[in-house]
């Protein structure tokens, strides 16, 4: 990511736990089940929306 794609006050450590988190809760809690498909890109993509910088 380029400096600036994220706020400064996101702390990159929780930010990979909100992204992994989901998916991984998802596959414990049903395990069996397929993900569907483009779950992970619309978990990453929203999450993305939420820390990018305000203008």
């Amino acid at each position: 990511m380029d400096p600036g794609e994220i706020r400064g006050d996101v702390d990159p450590e929780l930010l990979g736990d909100l992204i992994v988190g989901p998916m991984l809760s998802r596959a414990m809690l049903r395990p069996g089940s397929s993900l569907k498909q483009g779950l992970s890109e619309r978990i990453v993509d929203t999450m993305l929306e939420g820390v990018r910088p305000r203008g």
